[in-house]
C-alpha cells in the first residue's frame, strides 16, 4: 500500500465554524487551523473544550475569531463552510481583505460556484476561476446539546474545479496527505448536482419527520416520495445538460443514508434551533431550475412549502 505524499504544514482558515467547518478542520488537524464563526463556537474552540465523538474521538484544537479583520496573516487556503445563504457575505469579506489565494467551497446548495465567482470578480483583478475549488462530502457531522462535535458518519470527499486549474490538485494533496479518502474529479458540477439532489431528500424529510438519517433507509412508507424526488431532480439536471443517471444518484442517496444513519441533518438541527434553513438553496433552487426548463416539481414544492411553514412556526415560538 502506498503512503500519502508528505505535504508542508499550511495555514488553513475555515470561514464558518459550524459542524461542517469544525469537522473538516478536525480532520485536517495536522495543519494550523483557524476558524471564523459565532462567539459561542469561537469561545468553545479557543478554550479547547470542543470534544469530538463518533467516528473520531479527541478534542478540536485550533484558533478562532468572530471577525476576519482580527486575523493578521494571509492563509494558504480558505474553506467556505458557512450556510449557503451566507456564501456571498463570506466571499465579500475574504476578497476585500486578501487576493490570489485558494478558496474551497464545501457547502450544501447548488449555486455556490456562481455566487463565489461573481463576488470575487467585484474585488479581484484577472480571472478568479483558477482559485476556486469546489468540494462535496458525505461525512456526517453535527453539534450536540453540549456544543461538542459528533462525527456521526464516515464518508468521502470529492474535489474539483469548474475550470482547469492546479488549485484542485493542491487541495486533493492536502486531504490525501491527512489520510482522508478524497476523489479528484474533472466533473465536479455533476457531483454537486448529485449531492444536491441527495440533500433535497434527506434534509427536508428528516426535518419534517424529526428523525435521524437512518430512518429513511428502506422505509416503504417513504419509497414513493423518495423515488419521485429522485426523478424530479435528475430530470431537471439532465435537461440542463448535466448528465447524471437515476441509478447513480439513488446509490449515492442510500449510501449516504447508510453511512450517516445516526446523523441528525443540518436542516433538522436548524429547525430544532429555530434557525433559517437552506431549503431555498437546495429544493428552492431545484424548483427554480425546474420552472426554467418547464418540468414539474410537485414533490420538491411540497417539501419546500412544509419547511418554510416550519421555519415560520419556529420563528413565532421564539418571538
Amino acid at each position: 500500500m502506498s503512503l500519502p505524499i508528505p505535504i508542508l504544514m499550511k495555514k488553513l482558515l475555515f470561514f464558518g465554524a459550524g459542524a461542517l467547518g469544525c469537522g473538516i478542520g478536525y480532520m485536517l488537524r495536522d495543519h494550523e487551523t483557524w476558524f471564523v464563526g459565532r462567539k459561542l463556537m469561537v469561545d468553545k474552540i479557543n478554550s479547547e473544550k470542543m470534544h469530538v465523538t463518533g467516528v473520531d474521538t479527541g478534542t478540536l484544537q485550533g484558533n478562532a475569531v468572530t471577525d476576519i479583520d482580527d486575523l493578521n496573516f494571509k492563509p494558504d487556503i480558505v474553506f467556505i463552510t458557512t450556510k449557503a445563504y451566507d456564501t456571498e457575505m463570506a466571499i465579500k469579506n475574504i476578497s476585500e481583505k486578501w487576493s490570489d489565494l485558494i478558496i474551497v467551497s464545501i457547502q450544501n446548495g447548488l449555486n455556490n460556484y456562481d455566487t463565489i465567482n461573481k463576488t470575487l470578480k467585484t474585488n479581484w483583478k484577472g480571472s478568479p476561476e483558477k482559485y476556486i475549488v469546489m468540494g462535496i462530502t458525505n461525512h456526517g457531522f453535527y453539534i450536540d446539546q453540549h456544543g461538542d462535535l459528533v462525527h456521526a458518519g464516515n464518508g468521502s470527499m470529492w474535489i474539483g474545479s469548474y475550470q482547469k486549474t492546479d488549485s484542485s490538485g493542491i487541495v486533493y494533496d492536502l486531504f490525501t496527505s491527512s489520510r482522508i479518502n478524497c476523489i479528484l474529479t474533472d466533473n465536479i458540477e455533476s457531483i454537486i448536482w448529485q449531492k444536491g439532489i441527495v440533500n433535497s431528500i434527506i434534509n427536508p424529510l428528516t426535518a419534517i419527520l424529526n428523525v435521524e438519517n437512518g430512518y429513511l433507509y428502506n422505509n416503504q412508507n417513504l419509497a414513493l416520495v423518495i423515488d419521485e424526488l429522485l426523478k424530479e431532480g435528475v430530470g431537471i439536471a439532465n435537461t440542463l445538460n448535466i448528465n447524471i443517471s437515476l441509478d447513480e444518484v439513488r446509490n449515492m442517496l442510500f449510501d449516504t443514508i447508510k453511512k450517516s444513519s445516526t446523523n441528525r441533518s443540518s436542516m433538522l438541527r436548524d429547525i430544532e434551533m429555530g434557525r433559517r434553513t437552506e431549503i431555498e438553496e437546495i429544493n428552492g433552487y431545484i424548483i427554480k431550475k425546474g420552472n426554467f426548463v418547464k418540468l414539474k416539481v410537485i414533490y420538491n414544492s411540497l417539501l419546500y412549502s412544509l419547511i418554510r411553514s416550519m421555519e415560520e412556526l419556529a420563528n413565532k415560538k421564539r418571538d
